[in-house]
């Protein structure tokens, strides 16, 4: 298996075979870390730019398959290929941490327009009907901030404080967000009275 390696790219996740287990691992050198581990078959290598965070969605995606204290997995068939199918451009897992904030803000959006909509709905006045969903809108930061994830991925499977920068950012988006709310609603308050 001739392996091409994009040297902009900063590491490498593979899945190997060994017997009737599979390594999912990640390494900087693949060579060394082949001829290191010795596997039956090198069945996918893809290279990302945030390795560890790859490895850990794919960790909590096959929890119950995991050899305990270990990076070995017994896969069936279908999870073989549906692992083979992340290691690509075309996987549904996100590639990076960053990511993680993208899919918080695209829920962020949904819920405002579907919260508006419903309180313009029930008669709400417009600024308050702004206010009160954009509040609503503001849930999936604050569980980001919080939580640090939105289930991908086990926080113990990551470099310690990696999450942090998701926090933070989510953090001081969900804070604009309910300032805006508060000073809508103080402004509804000044014009209804």
């Amino acid at each position: 298996m001739t392996i091409h390696l994009d040297k902009k790219k900063k590491g490498i996740v593979y899945l190997l075979r060994n017997g009737d287990l599979y390594k999912i691992g990640t390494c900087e050198n693949l060579q060394k870390e082949l001829e290191k581990l010795s596997p039956d078959e090198v069945i996918k290598v893809f290279q990302v730019n945030e390795p560890k965070s790859l490895i850990a969605r794919l960790y909590r995606r096959y929890k119950s398959e995991r050899v305990p204290d270990s990076t070995y997995f017994r896969l069936s068939d279908d999870q073989k290929q549906d692992c083979i199918k992340q290691l690509t451009d075309k996987g549904d897992l996100p590639l990076t941490l960053g990511e993680e904030v993208d899919v918080g803000f695209n829920a962020l959006l949904i819920l405002f327009l579907v919260s508006f909509f419903f309180f313009l709905c029930i008669g709400s006045p417009l600024l308050l009907s702004l206010s009160y969903s954009i509040v609503l809108a503001s849930m999936p930061m604050w569980i980001l901030a919080i939580l640090g994830n939105f289930g991908g991925y086990d926080l113990k499977d990551l470099p310690l404080f990696s999450s942090w920068i998701n926090r933070s950012k989510a953090f001081f988006i969900a804070i604009s967000l309910n300032c805006i709310s508060f000073v809508l609603y103080e402004l509804f308050k000044y014009i209804d009275n």
